[in-house]
């Protein structure tokens, strides 16, 4: 994840300024006074793993917002990550809050408790449940391990009104872009679609409501094809099927395919193109940013980390 976080910085900073109507150049040259207007969304957008030299190695090839992005926001190419541990909890933790992990509660996607010497999960949260009803991925989850509050937690203390939702392939990149206060963070769980934590008093139907529809389209969609390359690695781009070849890592060969031969959907491009999906699907069912007040929006694609993982 090294040098991911500049780059989502400039990203963000310039699609907020996009959706409150003012380009980047204009609240320069106007000063304080188009500082202070509130803007009516803000979208956050985390790659993970991506990093300084993925985003100029096909900076050429980017279309629509990376473009744009690229272009008008403001980037930083050599970007780098102050803290030690680059990992995707701790470092979505220093997205919303501006603080190193030292400071969030999170200093890695896993550590011993000195206490118990058990393994504990970044985001783990024992007493809530998940509302998919079966216990998958990383278990019972929540906030509560992040100390910090966040973006998301300070606009709600001066607009209640205000919704906040982030959608990811990870609990991790989503429960950290939606802070301990924000409407929903939903993540993609295997043969289910979106699913998010139910703390006590909750029900898992209230908390699922946001992405009922979207759950019933994309589950439908998945029983109808499987998890089939022609699916899971649409389009077949000619620079990805290039790449098929022999490739030797230290004293052995990998042959590589692509599509590759056991395709699955947590490691397909399908997972961010429905991540953005399920956005999209929230920007408009939710009015996010049409209702006369601030709302916020994270989103945070995780293909490429499944990648880097590989």
């Amino acid at each position: 994840m090294k040098s991911f976080k500049s780059a989502v910085i400039a990203g963000a900073a310039s699609v907020l300024f996009a959706a409150s109507g003012v380009s980047a150049q204009t609240a320069n040259d106007a000063g304080p006074r188009a500082e202070a207007a509130a803007p009516s969304l803000i979208v956050t957008v985390v790659v993970d793993q991506f990093s300084a030299n993925l985003f100029n190695q096909y900076r050429s090839r980017y279309t629509g917002g990376l473009r744009r992005l690229a272009d008008q926001g403001l980037v930083s190419t050599n970007g780098y990550q102050t803290h030690g541990l680059t990992e995707t909890c701790p470092g979505h933790s220093t997205v919303l809050t501006g603080r190193h992990p030292t400071g969030t509660g999170i200093p890695a996607n896993d550590w011993i408790d000195p206490a118990t010497g058990h393994e504990v999960y970044c985001l783990a949260a024992p007493q809530n449940t998940l509302a998919h009803g079966r216990i998958t991925d990383n278990g019972p989850v929540g906030p509560g391990q992040l100390q910090a509050t966040a973006v998301p937690d300070w606009l709600k203390s001066v607009s209640p009104q205000s919704r906040i939702f982030a959608v990811s392939g990870k609990d991790r990149g989503a429960i950290n872009l939606n802070g301990h206060r924000g409407d929903g963070a939903y993540w993609f769980t295997d043969g289910f679609g979106l699913t998010t934590y139910v703390e006590p008093g909750q029900t898992a139907e209230a908390r699922l409501a946001p992405v009922a529809a979207f759950n019933t389209r994309f589950r439908t969609a998945m029983a109808a094809t499987g998890e089939t390359a022609p699916r899971l690695w649409t389009g077949g781009w000619a620079q990805c099927q290039a790449l098929t070849a022999d490739w030797r890592i230290r004293d052995q060969v990998f042959h590589s395919t692509v599509p590759p031969t056991r395709p699955k959907f947590d490691d397909s491009p399908l997972l961010d193109e429905e991540t953005l999906d399920a956005a999209a699907f929230l920007l408009e069912t939710q009015q996010l940013g049409r209702r006369g007040v601030t709302d916020m929006l994270g989103v945070s694609l995780s293909a490429t980390d499944r990648i880097g993982h590989a």
